[in-house]
């Protein structure tokens, strides 16, 4: 070997050496192999989402590099604002049909149909990224993840609803903007556990889902549990963590995810105290409990 061909080989042995290492848990093909030499920092985003959790559980449809960047339409080397919008319809076409819809959805549809739009002005438009980021694909509704980024654009909305709505901060903590906002969407109560000395939520530990196989056990019959029921679990659930500061913290949401993206224009958003403030009212006919589990998906039982 001459000293050139030395001196190349021992350059790639460094180059290979540089290169990030593929976690053992996710399955990849050789093409999203490839990507890792270049592309670490996204990679370890991605492992840090919902996407790379999916498959580490052996779920081979949860997407990779190459479902997404080798779609029709797909600028590779630069993310178009309406481009990951159509993404999500490959999996989720339920959501996708509901966000098409909604007030959201309608300015994309209105962006595509004028050929004359101007790139910058196309900066408001919402895709999937915007909300549930591009790499570390998360549930927007995990912790408060989904009204933080309604707030990132509509800024001022507190002081806009202090002028009519009571205790208006209070709602903005209790309620999810969809729950007002999607007006024709079915409405819950859920219920999650929060560590009363942090205010944080409590997740579930790595391995057996303790809190989550109880409630299981304890409904037997599918049929929900009461009060007392409630209760008595909780109580033996603080018990065993040995701290006893587990508490329940109700928030009014809607039902399912493509509920949640039903958004629709600021003057249809429900304004009527009564619609809650009600005896019998409709979303206290349903009543969840959910809990986050380690990679921070919620769990509604």
């Amino acid at each position: 070997m001459t000293m050139r061909h030395a001196t190349v080989a021992a350059l790639l042995l460094l180059i290979i050496a540089g290169m990030p290492a593929r976690a053992a848990d996710i399955a990849l093909s050789e093409a999203d192999e490839k990507c890792l030499r270049c592309h670490d920092e996204e990679y370890d985003q991605y492992k840090g989402g919902i996407h790379a959790s999916l498959r580490s559980q052996g779920n081979s449809k949860a997407p990779v590099c190459t479902d997404c960047h080798t779609s029709p339409g797909y600028a590779a080397s630069h993310l178009i604002s309406r481009t990951p919008a159509h993404l999500g319809s490959r999996c989720h076409s339920a959501i996708f049909k509901a966000y098409a819809a909604s007030v959201h959805g309608q300015i994309l549809v209105n962006e595509d149909e004028d050929e004359d739009e101007d790139e910058d002005e196309d900066a408001h438009v919402l895709g999937c990224p915007d909300c549930h980021r591009a790499h570390d694909v998360t549930a927007a509704a995990t912790e408060n993840q989904l009204k933080e980024t309604c707030l990132d654009c509509h800024e001022n909305v507190l002081l806009a609803h202090q002028i009519w709505l009571p205790n208006a901060a209070l709602h903005f903590d209790a309620v999810s903007c969809p729950a007002c906002h999607a007006p024709t969407a079915q409405r819950k109560v859920d219920l999650r556990l929060y560590d009363s000395a942090t205010q944080q939520r409590i997740k579930e530990k790595e391995g057996v889902p303790q809190f989550e196989t109880r409630v299981r056990a304890a409904d037997i019959e599918g049929k929900g549990l009461n009060a007392l029921a409630l209760q008595s679990l909780l109580k033996e659930f603080n018990s065993d963590a040995g701290m006893g500061k587990t508490i329940l913290r109700g928030r009014l949401e809607v039902r399912t995810g493509a509920e949640a993206h039903q958004l629709a224009d600021k003057h249809k958003a429900i304004q009527k105290c009564e619609r809650c403030h009600s005896k019998g009212s409709d979303p206290f006919q349903s009543v969840t409990i959910s809990i986050a589990r380690p990679d921070g998906q919620d769990v509604a039982l």
